[in-house]
Order: C-alpha cells, then sequence, then structure tokens
C-alpha cells in the first residue's frame, strides 16, 4: 500500500509539473488596503473584500478562479488512472467500532463498514473477561 501510494504521489507530482508549465495565468486579483489595529499591531488585508460572498466581485473572481482551475484539472494527461487509484485509496477505510457494551465474556458493538455502507449489531469475545 505504501508502495502503491508513493508511485501515486511520484506520477501526480509529475503530471503537474509537466502541466505547471503550460498553467494558464491566474485572474487578477485586486488588492484593497485595509488595515486594522489589533493589541498595538497595524494588520493589513488587502484581500479582505474575498470575505464577503454577496459581493457580485467576488462572486465574479471565485467563478474565474473555478473556471481556470477546472480548465486545467481536465487537461491534465492520465488523470483517469490517478483519479482511479485515488478513488480506491479514499474508499479503501478500516471499519468502525462504536458504542461498545461489554457484557460478560462478549462486547457488543455497532459496526459501521464503508464498503458495504451498512451498520450491524455484532459481538466479539472481550479479551480482558474471556479469562
Amino acid at each position: 500500500m505504501k508502495t502503491t501510494l508513493r508511485n501515486l504521489c511520484v506520477l501526480a507530482a509529475g503530471i503537474a509539473a509537466t502541466a505547471a508549465l503550460a498553467a494558464p495565468v491566474p485572474p487578477p486579483t485586486n488588492a484593497v488596503p485595509v488595515e486594522d489595529t489589533i493589541q498595538g499591531q497595524v494588520v493589513h488585508d488587502p484581500f479582505r473584500w474575498l470575505e464577503n460572498w454577496n459581493d457580485p466581485k467576488v462572486q465574479a473572481w471565485s467563478d474565474a478562479q473555478n473556471t481556470r482551475t477546472r480548465n486545467y484539472l481536465d487537461a491534465l494527461p492520465d488523470q483517469g488512472p490517478v483519479k482511479k487509484e485515488l478513488t480506491k485509496l479514499i474508499t479503501a477505510t478500516s471499519p468502525a467500532y462504536y458504542g461498545l457494551s461489554p457484557n460478560g465474556k462478549l462486547v457488543f458493538c455497532l459496526l459501521y463498514t464503508s464498503r458495504t455502507r451498512a451498520r450491524a449489531i455484532i459481538s466479539m469475545p472481550c479479551p480482558t473477561r474471556a479469562r
């Protein structure tokens, strides 16, 4: 698993490095001077205007960034195998046990696995009480 993940990272880095050479220029981001004084320190925040999502200028800037990013990602070569491997790694999670309740020599708990996307009540031996 570690080797697969390492190979995937190397592949993704190579693809990104190659594509970065042809990456389009990002949309301009205006800097609007804003200063606050916090505990005696002047703090400059020239991009605070981007925090107001209701501003049509912020929405237009965000749309331009999203369009650039989507175009860049869609143009990457070999994105199919990378997406397939990432999906496999992300969905291959360990089962989750919760609500553990010891009862005599058994422990009852709820089990969830992402593979089946189901919850089940199970019992298993209680290692501290089995003796």
